[in-house]
């Protein structure tokens, strides 16, 4: 669900900058601080996503020309199933209600140039906290981690989680899965990590765990009576997110939401 400002609205493009940095003005244009965008985009989704009964997974501002992109992943609470296509109109047309209603005032606020883009988290979503991991266990994550000073990245399907470790059943057991192994072998496959060592962490299914998630989510949704809920006189379907989707290991490198990026034209 995108939402884009008409190019007629748009100032002249100011051009890219490195994170986190006010962009240098140039004529027509207005300085923007990423940090601020982000804070306030933060601020008006929150009584939106609450009052919806959904959560933001991530939301992210990058610079774009003289203005902004504001990206924004959502998801159900635990229980409620997985989001749907409706979820994501409904929080775009909220949030961009405000956004058209508040006078400008950059860098304190987010500009008049930006573009809205509202979506499902994917199938490489990020996890935030020990919620997210009970809800995924059985599901295939790629975990970074910086233990002294050195940073490595762990995949395997969530298999435990305690109150402040994490396991997970590394390629060593689950290339073994269906074969007769030793207790050994096995344990040697069980990675346990501690949360606090964690850098950020993210779903890596594969397609059959993928699939099997979608279904339960499915079945979490009927059983909450979501299954068929109108979406203000749209029809909805579930949105799984881009199957094909590449793994990027720089998403690993932290939880930055702002970001420069280069302008199209």
């Amino acid at each position: 669900m995108d939402h884009r400002r008409s190019p007629s609205d748009r100032r002249p493009p100011s051009g890219s900058r490195p994170q986190g940095e006010r962009a240098a003005p140039v004529a027509g244009a207005v300085a923007v601080d990423l940090a601020v965008v982000h804070d306030d985009l933060v601020r008006l989704l929150g009584p939106i996503v609450v009052d919806l009964q959904l959560e933001v997974v991530e939301a992210l501002v990058h610079a774009v020309g003289g203005g902004v992109r504001l990206v924004v992943m959502i998801d159900r609470l635990p229980g409620r199933g997985g989001v749907r296509l409706e979820d994501c109109a409904r929080v775009s047309r909220r949030l961009t209600a405000q956004l058209d209603g508040q006078a400008p005032a950059p860098p304190h606020g987010i500009p008049n140039d930006y573009e809205l883009e509202v979506s499902s988290p994917g199938m490489t979503r990020l996890l935030r906290h020990k919620a997210d991991l009970l809800r995924f266990v059985g599901v295939t994550a790629r975990v970074a981690i910086l233990v002294d000073g050195q940073k490595t990245t762990v995949t395997g399907v969530i298999t435990a989680v305690g109150d402040d470790t994490l396991t997970l059943r590394t390629e060593v057991a689950a290339a073994k899965k269906g074969a007769k192994i030793s207790a050994k072998r096995l344990q040697e496959g069980l990675r346990e990590l501690r949360l606090a060592d964690v850098v950020q962490m993210r779903l890596d299914p594969t397609m059959a765990e993928w699939q099997k998630l979608g279904e339960r989510l499915a079945a979490e949704a009927a059983a909450a009576g979501l299954a068929d809920e109108p979406a203000d006189g749209d029809e909805g379907e579930w949105d799984d997110g881009d199957p094909d989707q590449e793994w990027n290991d720089d998403d690993l490198d932290g939880d930055d939401p702002t970001d420069a990026e280069e302008d199209e034209n």
